[in-house]
Protein backbone atom coordinates (compact mmCIF):
# COMPACT_ATOMS: atom_id res chain seq x y z
CA UNK A 1 0.00 0.00 0.00
CA UNK A 2 1.10 3.55 -0.59
CA UNK A 3 3.31 5.05 2.13
CA UNK A 4 4.33 1.71 3.65
CA UNK A 5 7.92 0.45 3.50
CA UNK A 6 8.64 -2.65 1.39
CA UNK A 7 7.29 -5.77 3.14
CA UNK A 8 4.82 -3.76 5.22
CA UNK A 9 1.07 -3.30 5.26
CA UNK A 10 -0.48 0.00 6.20
CA UNK A 11 -3.97 0.87 7.43
CA UNK A 12 -5.40 4.36 7.89
CA UNK A 13 -7.53 5.73 10.71
CA UNK A 14 -6.34 3.48 13.50
CA UNK A 15 -8.08 4.96 16.53
CA UNK A 16 -6.51 4.29 19.90
CA UNK A 17 -9.82 5.21 21.46
CA UNK A 18 -13.22 4.85 19.90
CA UNK A 19 -15.28 7.99 20.44
CA UNK A 20 -18.99 7.43 20.25
CA UNK A 21 -22.16 9.46 20.87
CA UNK A 22 -24.41 8.55 23.75
CA UNK A 23 -27.86 7.14 23.00
CA UNK A 24 -30.45 9.72 22.07
CA UNK A 25 -34.08 9.72 23.08
CA UNK A 26 -33.66 6.89 25.59
CA UNK A 27 -33.58 7.54 29.34
CA UNK A 28 -30.68 5.57 30.70
CA UNK A 29 -29.17 5.51 34.18
CA UNK A 30 -25.76 6.58 32.86
CA UNK A 31 -27.30 9.65 31.21
CA UNK A 32 -28.86 10.63 34.55
CA UNK A 33 -25.58 10.07 36.40
CA UNK A 34 -23.66 12.07 33.80
CA UNK A 35 -26.12 14.94 34.10
CA UNK A 36 -25.65 14.83 37.89
CA UNK A 37 -21.89 15.38 37.46
CA UNK A 38 -20.58 14.08 40.76
CA UNK A 39 -17.60 16.42 40.57
CA UNK A 40 -16.23 19.15 42.82
CA UNK A 41 -18.83 21.82 43.44
CA UNK A 42 -21.41 20.25 41.16
CA UNK A 43 -23.56 18.43 43.72
CA UNK A 44 -23.20 17.49 47.38
CA UNK A 45 -21.46 14.12 47.85
CA UNK A 46 -24.49 12.66 49.66
CA UNK A 47 -26.72 13.49 46.67
CA UNK A 48 -24.27 11.88 44.26
CA UNK A 49 -24.00 8.81 46.45
CA UNK A 50 -27.79 8.50 46.69
CA UNK A 51 -28.08 8.85 42.90
CA UNK A 52 -25.44 6.16 42.39
CA UNK A 53 -27.16 3.79 44.83
CA UNK A 54 -30.52 4.51 43.24
CA UNK A 55 -29.17 3.74 39.79
CA UNK A 56 -27.79 0.41 40.95
CA UNK A 57 -31.24 -0.48 42.27
CA UNK A 58 -32.87 0.51 38.95
CA UNK A 59 -30.87 -2.12 37.10
CA UNK A 60 -28.53 -0.53 34.57
CA UNK A 61 -28.45 -2.19 31.15
CA UNK A 62 -26.18 -5.19 30.67
CA UNK A 63 -24.87 -6.96 27.57
CA UNK A 64 -27.72 -8.99 26.07
CA UNK A 65 -30.50 -6.69 27.37
CA UNK A 66 -32.84 -5.11 24.85
CA UNK A 67 -32.46 -1.47 23.74
CA UNK A 68 -34.45 0.81 21.47
CA UNK A 69 -32.02 3.41 20.11
CA UNK A 70 -28.53 3.53 18.67
CA UNK A 71 -25.69 4.63 20.88
CA UNK A 72 -23.14 3.76 23.51
CA UNK A 73 -22.74 3.85 27.29
CA UNK A 74 -20.29 2.55 29.86
CA UNK A 75 -21.39 -0.58 31.69
CA UNK A 76 -18.36 -0.22 33.97
CA UNK A 77 -14.81 1.18 33.87
CA UNK A 78 -13.61 -1.46 31.38
CA UNK A 79 -16.71 -2.27 29.30
CA UNK A 80 -18.77 -0.17 26.90
CA UNK A 81 -22.21 -1.16 25.64
CA UNK A 82 -23.36 -0.50 22.09
CA UNK A 83 -27.02 -0.70 21.12
CA UNK A 84 -26.84 -2.86 18.01
CA UNK A 85 -29.95 -4.29 16.33
CA UNK A 86 -32.06 -3.85 19.46
CA UNK A 87 -29.59 -5.55 21.86
CA UNK A 88 -26.87 -4.11 24.11
CA UNK A 89 -23.53 -5.58 22.97
CA UNK A 90 -20.53 -5.55 25.32
CA UNK A 91 -17.30 -3.99 24.03
CA UNK A 92 -14.08 -4.56 26.02
CA UNK A 93 -12.15 -1.34 26.73
CA UNK A 94 -8.86 -3.01 27.71
CA UNK A 95 -6.63 0.06 27.19
CA UNK A 96 -5.47 2.22 30.13
CA UNK A 97 -8.22 4.82 29.54
CA UNK A 98 -10.97 2.17 29.83
CA UNK A 99 -14.53 3.33 29.26
CA UNK A 100 -15.37 6.94 30.10
CA UNK A 101 -18.19 9.44 29.72
CA UNK A 102 -16.85 12.73 28.39
CA UNK A 103 -18.58 15.87 27.20
CA UNK A 104 -18.16 14.61 23.61
CA UNK A 105 -19.75 11.24 24.41
CA UNK A 106 -18.52 7.83 25.46
CA UNK A 107 -14.91 6.75 24.85
CA UNK A 108 -13.68 3.17 24.84
CA UNK A 109 -9.91 2.66 24.79
CA UNK A 110 -9.36 -0.24 22.40
CA UNK A 111 -5.56 0.08 22.31
CA UNK A 112 -5.11 -3.27 24.10
CA UNK A 113 -7.82 -5.20 22.26
CA UNK A 114 -7.18 -8.83 21.42
CA UNK A 115 -8.19 -11.08 18.56
CA UNK A 116 -11.82 -12.12 19.06
CA UNK A 117 -12.80 -9.04 21.10
CA UNK A 118 -15.99 -7.29 20.07
CA UNK A 119 -15.56 -3.92 18.34
CA UNK A 120 -17.93 -1.02 17.75
CA UNK A 121 -19.79 -0.44 14.51
CA UNK A 122 -17.95 2.90 14.31
CA UNK A 123 -14.63 0.94 14.17
CA UNK A 124 -15.71 -1.32 11.29
CA UNK A 125 -12.89 -1.83 8.73
CA UNK A 126 -10.39 0.01 10.96
CA UNK A 127 -7.26 -1.62 12.26
CA UNK A 128 -5.16 -1.70 15.40
CA UNK A 129 -1.84 -3.28 16.28
CA UNK A 130 -1.81 -5.92 18.99
CA UNK A 131 -0.26 -4.67 22.20
CA UNK A 132 2.91 -6.73 21.60
CA UNK A 133 3.15 -5.49 17.98
CA UNK A 134 3.10 -9.00 16.52
CA UNK A 135 -0.13 -8.68 14.51
CA UNK A 136 -2.57 -6.36 12.82
CA UNK A 137 -6.21 -6.69 13.90
CA UNK A 138 -9.14 -5.30 11.93
CA UNK A 139 -12.73 -4.79 13.02
CA UNK A 140 -14.88 -7.02 10.82
CA UNK A 141 -18.57 -7.65 11.46
CA UNK A 142 -18.27 -6.51 15.06
CA UNK A 143 -15.19 -8.57 15.98
CA UNK A 144 -11.44 -7.85 15.89
CA UNK A 145 -9.85 -10.42 13.57
CA UNK A 146 -6.17 -10.98 12.90
CA UNK A 147 -5.52 -9.91 9.33
CA UNK A 148 -1.74 -10.08 9.34
CA UNK A 149 1.19 -11.35 11.38
CA UNK A 150 3.96 -8.81 11.82
CA UNK A 151 7.57 -8.73 12.88
CA UNK A 152 6.57 -5.33 14.24
CA UNK A 153 3.34 -3.36 14.01
CA UNK A 154 3.43 0.36 14.80
CA UNK A 155 1.51 3.53 14.09
CA UNK A 156 3.42 6.02 11.94
CA UNK A 157 1.93 9.34 10.83
CA UNK A 158 -1.63 8.17 11.47
CA UNK A 159 -1.20 4.86 9.62
CA UNK A 160 -0.54 1.36 10.91
CA UNK A 161 2.57 -0.25 9.51
CA UNK A 162 2.99 -4.02 9.72
CA UNK A 163 6.58 -5.03 8.97
CA UNK A 164 6.81 -8.66 7.90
Amino acid sequence: MRGAPHGAASHRNSPVSTICPEPSGERLPTTVARAGRCGPGARPVALCLSIALGLAACGAPMAGDGCNSQGYLCQDASTALECREGVWTGLPCRGPEGCAHLSIGVTCDTSASMEGDACAASAEARGICTQDGSALLECRRGTFVKTRSCRSCVEESGQLVCRT
